[in-house]
């Protein structure tokens, strides 16, 4: 079960007021964008219908969301929304109504200084809420929502990732910098101790470059998995990713040139100041079943977004499709081979999530 926001794109989302947003209503397909690749790739492609919406700008004070979330989405449709800025965990049922709300803001059991991500138990009967800044993992259980348990991670160092992914019931894996060189994947048991690290994507050797600020912008990432018990992660920027056994042994690596390296233009550090630009970077990437998965991107400063269907094996690209700038898929689940579920966040004028059902198609029609 996979939750991923990070860092740098969440702090983008203030300032996208003057993007037009694109609502899900109904059934959609997004269709092929040559000015995105070198050749021609028509297929295959992702068509979604919304299932349910949540999210107003007036109105019930549980649909109206703060800048900040994080998600976990349910395989019957249940939507848990993490909202950072109330520290709270809003939960909606497979309808999009309304159930509860779980914790707050403060240091005690049940209480949250970050929510820095979500995740379900395989068995999707407890809810896991990763503290970054308490360096705590918190369990509710889903059936009553209930406060089971919570527990220290010493996997990282000064609570440094933003991403954690729920692998099995006795497993976690945190993809960002961990503290620990340039390792980009973080393995840690339920008593929250560290198993081992591995995935270098990026070598930071340049001395202007070298401190902990640095390592923390440069080694974000999101990670999915893959058949076998691999992952496929990803750096946020530049465009490299790979394939890794759960034991850190490489399967694929590959670049593209589609997003630069995030310091050429767009970092200036000195001792005086520091700046990050708005660079283009990866959003997600997620499994779609059929030995292929998903890779989204966005450029707010070109205000473009599109998609990539990548085959699992080597990484081969086949196909890219634009999608909405201001849309952002948070969560998707796969039911079966080529569909399942997904929650599609839109941030402009506000904060809204639809619950989707996506299908991976080929020669889709009009």
């Amino acid at each position: 079960m996979l939750l991923m926001y990070g860092f740098v794109r969440e702090s983008w989302r203030a300032s996208l007021a003057f993007v037009s947003v694109v609502v899900l209503t109904g059934a959609f397909s997004i269709v092929d964008a040559d000015h995105h690749s070198k050749k021609s790739l028509p297929e295959p492609t992702l068509t979604f219908s919304t299932i349910y919406t949540v999210g107003v700008l007036n109105g019930p004070e549980e649909e109206i969301f703060g800048r900040y979330q994080t998600i976990a989405l349910a395989t019957e449709g249940t939507l848990y929304v993490g909202d950072k800025d109330a520290r709270e965990i809003r939960i909606f049922n497979e309808e999009g109504k309304y159930v509860k709300t779980i914790g707050r803001e403060g240091q005690g059991p049940g209480e949250f200084m970050n929510l820095y991500s979500l995740a379900l138990s395989p068995e999707e009967d407890s809810l896991y809420v990763y503290d970054g800044a308490a360096d705590r993992i918190t369990v509710y259980s889903t059936d009553r929502f209930k406060l089971e348990r919570d527990f220290t991670v010493n996997v990282l160092n000064k609570g440094a990732s933003f991403k954690m992914y729920l692998i099995d019931s006795g497993l976690f894996m945190f993809v960002g910098y961990g503290g620990r060189g340039d390792e980009l994947v973080h393995w840690g048991t339920m008593q929250g101790r560290h198993v081992h690290s591995f995935g270098q994507l990026l070598q930071v050797d340049d001395p202007k470059y070298d401190t902990e600020f640095m390592r923390y912008q440069l080694n974000q990432g999101v990670a999915t998995e893959a058949e076998g018990g691999d992952i496929i992660v990803s750096l946020i920027a530049p465009y490299r990713m790979a394939r890794f056994s759960a034991k850190g042994e490489l399967r694929w690596q590959i670049e593209d040139d589609i997003l630069p390296k995030p310091w050429d233009g767009y970092i200036t550090y000195t001792s005086e100041n520091y700046r990050v630009g708005l660079y283009p970077q990866i959003a997600s990437i997620d499994w779609l079943g059929n030995s292929k998965f998903l890779v989204t991107h966005y450029d707010i400063e070109k205000e473009e977004g599109f998609y990539d269907i990548r085959e699992a094996s080597d990484g081969s690209l086949l196909a890219r499709h634009p999608f909405p700038v201001t849309q952002f898929i948070s969560s998707l689940l796969s039911r079966e081979e080529t569909s399942g579920l997904a929650a599609i966040k839109s941030i402009d004028p506000f904060p809204q999530f639809s619950v989707v059902h996506w299908k991976l198609e080929t020669n889709p029609q009009n």
